[in-house]
């Protein structure tokens, strides 16, 4: 039954791909092509759905800093040490830990920044200098994982959709560019689809969606649009259960995919085919119905406190909170 509802008989191709890597004979290390693009074409209903959303959220006072990490303050010079060399070997704690480099470079901030006002454009532009200076290696620790590519992309993209394309004129346009198609081309080539897939494929979709949009004239970004667009609402339904549920059973886990799903909803903005959409919201009803006294849902099952554009680290409103705001949107 797995096999079955897998992206691996629903996409032949990845099927293909996966056989290649069982038998050894995909390299691990990636050579990324130079990016044949030169500037972004944001959809026009991108910036009205944000602020539609956005401004029903009461941010707390910016800037938001992006060296705080999963609630603890980090120098960021050793952030970005750790960027370049990886985890601390032998080390306890979050230094020796990988989610310290991904979660930092998710740039999550760059997005309640951008919300927050145009004054905040230096401040997250000098980050993303800090960052793309320690991450150029795109086979160093930073990249290694499909969807934290895809959601660093996601933040990247939404934040310089808020600050009406200045955050990507700052950085340059081509290489703005560049930069974004390089994370699309990457989530394509490491695409997480699995026997049984998690939260980590329906990220990579959604990236690959969200990339795939704003290089429309790019064949590579065509077919990663294609494909996201098709099988987004398909793996969906497949990894959630009839009553909305989440089948990898975790409240804190439903949440992030009902966040990703709801953003990829706007980016799209039209309704997912009849099944997806009902099943979108019902994942929204369980979000209501397991909110807690702190605008979250229960701590029920596993939690490594996901979130793609982590609205509620910058706000007084918890996540459910932030998310029923977003399906209302």
């Amino acid at each position: 039954m797995n096999f079955l509802q897998s992206p691996l008989v629903r996409q032949p191709r990845l099927l293909g791909r996966k056989i290649v890597s069982r038998l050894g004979l995909s390299r691990g290390d990636v050579r990324v092509p130079v990016p044949a693009v030169a500037a972004v074409a944001y959809p026009a209903h991108w910036a009205r759905a944000l602020r539609a959303w956005i401004q029903t959220v009461p941010l707390a006072s910016a800037p938001h800093p992006f060296h705080r990490v999963f609630g603890q303050e980090f120098d960021e010079a050793l952030l970005l040490k750790l960027c370049r060399e990886g985890p601390r070997r032998g080390e306890d704690g979050l230094t020796g830990d990988i989610k310290l480099v991904w979660d930092y470079s998710r740039g999550q901030p760059l997005f309640t920044n951008a919300a927050a006002g145009p004054e905040h454009l230096e401040f997250c532009a000098a980050f993303l200098h800090r960052w793309m200076e320690a991450n150029a290696d795109t086979n160093g620790p930073a990249w290694t994982c499909a969807m934290e590519v895809a959601i660093r992309a996601t933040n990247w993209i939404f934040a310089d959709v808020l600050f009406g394309g200045e955050l990507g004129r700052q950085l340059g346009a081509s290489e703005w560019a560049g930069w974004l198609w390089r994370d699309g081309w990457l989530v394509w080539q490491r695409l997480e689809a699995r026997l049984v897939s998690s939260n980590h494929y329906l990220a990579n979709l959604l990236g690959l969606f969200l990339i795939g949009a704003i290089f429309p004239e790019d064949v590579h970004s065509r077919r990663w649009h294609r494909f996201a667009r098709s099988e987004f609402p398909r793996a969906l339904l497949a990894q959630t259960r009839s009553d909305g549920g989440l089948g990898e059973a975790s409240l804190r886990y439903h949440a992030f995919v009902t966040e990703m799903a709801l953003l990829f909803r706007l980016a799209q903005g039209a309704p997912f085919p009849p099944a997806a959409e009902v099943r979108l919201r019902d994942m929204c009803r369980i979000v209501a119905d397991f909110r807690d006294a702190t605008g979250d849902v229960f701590a029920l099952g596993d939690d490594d406190s996901g979130r793609v554009l982590a609205v509620d680290f910058a706000a007084p409103v918890g996540r459910a909170d932030g998310l029923l705001r977003l399906a209302a949107a």
